[in-house]
């Protein structure tokens, strides 16, 4: 991620091995010359995987570094940082999901750059789980459905995935799994999604749809040319 300052910080993890993140700030301007490698542990029974930086300057600059793992928990999960990286504090788990398996939701983000983080995102894996996918955002300390609902402040999370909104409801049949998001030139979120039918242990792709959603200052109507494809019914959309 780059700092106004000119510095790359890099946050990096071993997939689900250890308790601690690593993370590393280049000199200004010179990424070929990096500072030691340092550590930060959000607490001695996390299990963490994954590093996704977001800079909010709404925040006063306060970066956000979303991951997987805090306390042991299999969920996404964040800790964040008011001096652009030199130092860390533990934030919560974001999306609980209650079963008696240890579901781990699959997200995917994208920041407008200023205040707003998206997050697509699943129940769990599509061999453990019939995913459907939810789409919610960040701000202000707060996590917001797509018409801008709030759901939950953000320090404490969602106790449950289906609190966001549903963009595609999956069954055995048909389960959804998650690629990437990106935001237009209007800051409308959009993605591709691959859908799978068949059995759980055997699932092939049966077809990928591009779509977008409304603008998270208000919900559009449903329909657009994506509504009814593999039964998507997005608030408003493309194909």
């Amino acid at each position: 991620m780059a700092r106004p300052d000119g510095r790359i910080l890099a946050v990096y993890a071993k997939h689900g091995e250890e308790n601690k993140l690593y993370y590393r700030i280049s000199e200004p301007n010179d990424p070929t010359r990096w500072g030691p490698a340092r550590q930060f542990v959000p607490s001695p029974s996390t299990r963490l995987t994954y590093a996704n930086l977001f800079l909010l300057p709404a925040e006063n600059g306060r970066i956000y570094d979303f991951f997987r793992g805090l306390d042991n928990s299999y969920k996404p999960s964040y800790v964040y940082s008011d001096d652009m990286g030199e130092t860390w504090t533990t934030g919560n788990v974001v999306i609980d999901v209650p079963a008696t398996v240890r579901h781990r939701p699959y997200v995917r983000y994208a920041s407008n750059g200023q205040d707003t983080v998206h997050m697509l995102y699943t129940e769990g894996h599509p061999r453990d789980f019939d995913n459907s996918v939810y789409h919610l955002f960040y701000r202000q300390g707060w996590l917001h459905s797509s018409g801008g609902e709030r759901l939950a402040e953000f320090k404490q999370g969602l106790k449950r995935p289906d609190m966001g909104t549903v963009i595609y409801r999956g069954d055995p049949n048909n389960v959804a799994w998650i690629c990437d998001i990106a935001l237009d030139s209007g800051g409308h979120p959009s993605w591709p999604t691959r859908f799978r039918s068949g059995t759980p242990d055997c699932r092939p792709p049966r077809a990928v749809t591009t779509c977008a959603i409304a603008t998270p200052a208000g919900m559009d109507a449903p329909g657009g040319p994506c509504a009814g494809v593999c039964g998507l019914t997005p608030l408003r959309g493309r194909g």
